[in-house]
């Protein structure tokens, strides 16, 4: 079985490399950690996890999202 996902989404580049670094250190030796900038592409890649029934662990959403919000994002989450 795959190792659970973390997702960071954020369209702060900086933020985005920040987050997913301190994840990746603290938790990658359990979890796959995955960072994207673009909503779209990281709802692909929730829809692609869930195809394979492969585990997410925790999506952390930027609100401020330009194409989905991250309120949006996370609704939609939580029907795959």
């Amino acid at each position: 079985m795959a190792r659970p996902l973390l997702l960071v989404v954020d369209r702060d580049l900086d933020a985005l490399a920040r987050t997913e670094g301190e994840l990746a250190r603290r938790f990658g030796a359990d979890f796959r950690v995955r960072g994207e900038s673009d909503s779209t592409v990281a709802l692909e890649q929730l829809r692609l996890a869930a195809e394979r029934r492969d585990p997410v662990a925790l999506v952390l959403a930027d609100p401020w999202l330009p194409q989905v919000s991250g309120a949006e994002l996370l609704r939609t989450v939580r029907t795959l």
